[in-house]
């Protein structure tokens, strides 16, 4: 009985420990087999970008454990694709010029036609200026006269009629001055662009003595040939004088630089 009694306790305490350990070993088991199965759930649901910010956010915070001087493999990778990842310029197309064409590349034809043209459009542009300028000259002349000098002296006249009488007066004196500058601006506008064309283009002081020549004749045109060679050869004379043609003799063409301009 007393024997009995001795081993009783101690085959107790064995299956006691025995079943603990049981326990311990299914629990660990259980644990495990949770976790990968909570692995796989999060890989085939979660997406791609959320594993890469989940590995690299693993990363950063295993590299902060590192040493000062250790980094974190790939964080060092992440951080060199991002340096190297540079967008390249967009090359931009460049339309090509259209090509030049000069007065000397034109046909006979064409010469002729640009040649009218334009010697048309230059007269008319100098007769305009110069019908404005001499207008504007006339009128300012006529403001004396304006205010001043009566049409009849000595006869009374209501205002409105006096006054109405000067400003007609004051607007045929501007406008026989606009005819008078107006035609004579067209006149070495028009023969200058004429002997320029003649001339294929070619400009130089010649192109004012012949210009002049031929606005000199143009206004001597009623007063008979004669007048018109005397009138040719004041108004060509003058400027090959005052041009100082006679003392250079043959005149060098004059040369323009074109320049761009910045607005």
């Amino acid at each position: 009985a007393n024997q009995g009694c001795h081993i009783q306790p101690t085959t107790m305490i064995g299956s006691r420990i025995l079943i603990v350990l049981t326990e311990l070993l299914f629990l660990i088991l259980c644990s495990n087999t949770v976790s990968a199965n909570r692995a796989m759930y999060y890989n085939s649901v979660q997406p791609s970008g959320y594993r890469d910010s989940t590995t690299m956010l693993r990363s950063r915070r295993s590299s902060r454990h590192l040493s000062p001087g250790i980094h974190s493999t790939t964080a060092l990778v992440g951080r060199k694709k991002k340096k190297t990842a540079v967008k390249e310029p967009v090359a931009i197309s460049s339309t090509p010029e259209p090509p030049t064409v000069s007065f000397d590349d034109l046909s006979p034809v064409g010469k002729v036609i640009a040649g009218t043209t334009q010697v048309v459009v230059t007269t008319a542009l100098d007769f305009v200026s110069g019908f404005f300028s001499g207008y504007l000259l006339g009128f300012v002349v006529g403001v004396p006269g304006l205010m001043f000098k009566p049409l009849e002296p000595g006869v009374p006249k209501v205002f409105m009629t006096e006054m109405k009488g000067r400003v007609g007066r004051m607007n045929s004196k501007s406008m026989r001055w606009g005819k008078g500058w107006g035609g004579m601006s067209a006149a070495f506008g028009g023969f200058k662009t004429g002997v320029l064309v003649l001339r294929n283009g070619k400009y130089d002081t010649w192109n004012e003595i012949f210009s002049s020549a031929a606005a000199g004749a143009w206004f001597a045109r009623k007063e008979g040939p004669r007048a018109m060679l005397q009138g040719a050869l004041l108004y060509g004379g003058m400027i090959y004088v005052f041009s100082g043609a006679g003392r250079r003799g043959a005149l060098p063409p004059e040369e323009y630089t074109d320049a761009p301009v910045d607005f």
